[in-house]
């Protein structure tokens, strides 16, 4: 049988002498027993290589107990089970068990190598997860969610309610709406809203998510999504302006289990590992089939993986499972026909390798792979990564689409290939950013510059990353990093400075006046035809209260109302006196319209002109006509003021037309009831 297995096996005398060893050990060493047995471990490996195994030997005689060892050999990786062993002649030896084991090192060290670059990418982008158990109502952010609000890691509890706590009440019903349309529709939804920060100010984020679990009733269980912090964008937006930590655990732990069993499927061994990890002792197990020891499904996928070893007479490596009381473990199992003397199949042998914690890393890293693979969709980015010792680099498709190439186009592919495309004035401000990065200056390395697309134009790039390794002498090594483009926010950010241009001339070359208020009717902004009309300059008037323009404290507080109509939204106009610098009152016509400020209070625009002259002309024709009015009210009959039309449409007429006619003198001013055509005597009309 131990000629049979893989696993190198041996047994040692009190002196390290090997008085029996296996054919896997001896084909190792490539020798027989006659050129193996009876010699140590110095006499077959030198002093050097021998010291470690037997420092182990000695404490397991010593301590007289099972001692692992592990250690590397060339390109591989072994795990030494060394165990006391007692002789029939009742002298103390050594047993062993040797197992390879670099499959399972190199998997997990590939593993971590790959979380490492998962994160350093998440963390570049700048980009928070979270999780949200449906049933529960339990919400899992990550420490870049709540570093995004000012807040530590786990600062506090989250659930649905408390999610929608922190929201502006502006983006509530928007943000309730859609998460819950695409919980109904099982899609993805993507909504921006605003959250609280720590300092009371609000972060605009862009949430996205999508269910990734249902119940049995088709109903949504669990969904996961992305905060991606959009606040430095909506302040470009309304000026014109915007993230992580993937985190998985992998523990690295194998043991190999050693079973035999005869034709019929009855136990005859079972080795102590296979004791200690299922719980069952040897002695109850020997004798016994599956269909005995395990439940049925459990017995009946072993029996059939075990025919398939008897029926075929070749060796097989299946996975299989067993669950047990801290859940369910998982086993890579090599499986293979044990023969006797004569060469016919006496039973079967399983070597059995427990993989529940690589199972455990590979579901997580594909769940990794697939979440950083929506990630990068969803944020429409792409990635990079350099080797900044030897220039040599890495780009995803997406990175070279940005600037109209494929991968293939702008093969082969190295720093200099990012160099060639970057605008040199860019390219030295890069390289600046970068060495303060590389010094310890900046955590990150940020930078937005321009490249050269394929069609000739340039397009902006946001360019994000960190050093995500170092060499020995504490230089960078491998960097990781993503690119957004940028270019629409760039084109509105100079479309908003030309609008701001035309406005500003707009409002200094308008012919009324202009100033505007606070809520606290401070003036914030006045233009020159303003200054002009009341004889102040602009620093004479900005910073102070409109109670300057005002002709007394009483008239100021009774214009409050009219204030506060034109703040609440109404649009207000009204004839008034303001107060000139120099004392005397000015007649102007206001007109007040609500604006919302910089700080998002509403203060109020008024828009004024200049009316003194046409009040002027107002009092003196009011005088004319009373001097009118007295002059013909003295002259005898009717006086009256008419258009020459064949209507004779009256323009003035006095009251004696009252006693005259019987009609009254509004009846005839514009015909409007009658003409006064209509009451004169046809003969002499």
């Amino acid at each position: 049988f131990f000629d049979a297995i893989d696993e190198m096996i041996f047994i040692k005398d009190d002196a390290l002498r090997y008085v029996f060893a296996n054919q896997a050990l001896l084909n190792f060493f490539k020798r027989t027993n006659e050129t193996f047995l009876g010699k140590t471990d110095r006499e077959l490996m030198g002093v050097l290589n021998a010291k470690s195994c037997e420092n182990s030997d000695r404490v397991a005689l010593k301590e007289q107990r099972t001692v692992m060892h592990y250690e590397t050999i060339g390109e591989r990786i072994y795990q030494t089970r060394k165990f006391p062993f007692q002789f029939k002649n009742g002298k103390k030896g050594l047993g062993g068990i040797i197992f390879d084991v670099t499959r399972q090192h190199k998997t997990l060290e590939s593993l971590k190598l790959e979380k490492e670059r998962i994160e350093v990418i998440l963390e570049a982008s700048q980009i928070g997860l979270w999780d949200w158990d449906i049933g529960t109502d339990v919400v899992t952010w990550d420490a870049k969610c709540f570093e995004m609000l000012g807040y530590a890691p786990e600062a506090f509890p989250l659930n649905y309610d408390a999610w929608v706590r922190l929201m502006h009440q502006d983006n509530v019903k928007v943000a309730q709406e859609e998460v819950r349309r695409q919980m109904e529709a099982g899609g993805t939804f993507s909504v921006q809203f605003q959250l609280r920060k720590i300092d009371g100010t609000y972060a605009w984020i862009e949430g996205r998510g999508q269910v990734v679990e249902q119940k049995e009733d088709g109903t949504p269980k669990r969904m996961v999504g992305i905060h991606i912090n959009k606040t430095e964008e909506k302040e470009k937006d309304e000026h014109i302006a915007f993230q992580h930590r993937l985190f998985a655990e992998f523990m690295d732990n194998s043991r190999a289990l050693i079973i035999m069993k005869d034709l019929f499927g009855r136990y005859e061994f079972v080795n102590l590992m296979w004791e200690e990890m299922t719980g069952l002792d040897a002695q109850f197990v020997i004798g016994k089939t599956d269909q005995e020891i395990f439940p049925e499904t459990v017995a009946m996928r072993f029996m059939e993986n075990d025919a398939q070893v008897l029926l075929k007479g070749e060796l097989i490596e299946v996975e299989e499972y067993l669950d047990m009381p801290d859940g369910r473990h998982f086993f890579d199992s090599v499986k293979f026909p044990l023969k006797d003397e004569k060469g016919a199949i006496s039973g079967v042998c399983a070597m059995i390798t427990e993989i529940t914690e690589r199972k455990k890393a590979e579901e997580q890293l594909v769940d990794s792979e697939q979440r950083l693979s929506s990630i990068i969709k969803g944020t429409n980015a792409g990635t990079w990564e350099w080797n900044v010792q030897t220039g040599e680099a890495i780009f995803n498709e997406r990175w070279a689409q940005m600037i109209g190439y494929t991968l293939e186009e702008l093969a082969p592919i190295d720093v200099n290939t990012w160099i060639k495309l970057t605008h040199p004035e860019d390219a030295l401000s890069a390289q600046a950013l970068l060495k303060k990065h590389f010094c310890g200056e900046l955590d990150y390395y940020e930078c937005e510059l321009r490249m050269h697309h394929k069609n000739g134009s340039w397009i902006w790039v946001l360019d994000r990353g960190k050093v995500s390794s170092w060499d020995s002498n504490g230089k960078a090594l491998w960097m990781y990093g993503t690119h957004q483009d940028i270019s629409h926010e760039k084109h509105k950010e100079a479309e908003l400075a030309n609008v701001y241009d035309q406005l500003g001339k707009i409002f200094e070359n308008n012919a009324a006046g202009i100033f505007v208020v606070d809520s606290n009717r401070d003036i914030l902004i006045t233009n020159q035809h303003f200054c002009e009309i009341l004889g102040y300059t602009k620093e004479e008037l900005v910073g102070h209260n409109a109670i300057m323009l005002h002709i007394s404290e009483e008239t100021y507080k009774a214009f409050a109302p009219i204030f506060l109509e034109a703040k609440a939204g109404h649009r207000t106009k009204i004839e008034y006196c303001l107060k000139h610098k120099n004392g005397k009152s000015v007649w102007c016509e206001l007109h007040g319209s609500t604006i919302e400020l910089v700080s998002r209070e509403q203060g109020v625009i008024w828009n004024v002109l200049d009316i003194s002259e046409r009040k002027k002309a107002e009092e003196a024709l009011v005088q004319s006509e009373a001097q009118f009015k007295s002059l013909v009210s003295n002259i005898p009959g009717v006086t009256y003021r008419c258009l020459n039309d064949e209507h004779w449409t009256m323009l003035y007429m006095s009251h004696e037309i009252d006693s005259l006619s019987g009609y009254p003198s509004s009846d005839f001013l514009h015909n409007a009831v009658r003409s006064y055509e209509s009451v004169i005597y046809p003969e002499d009309a």
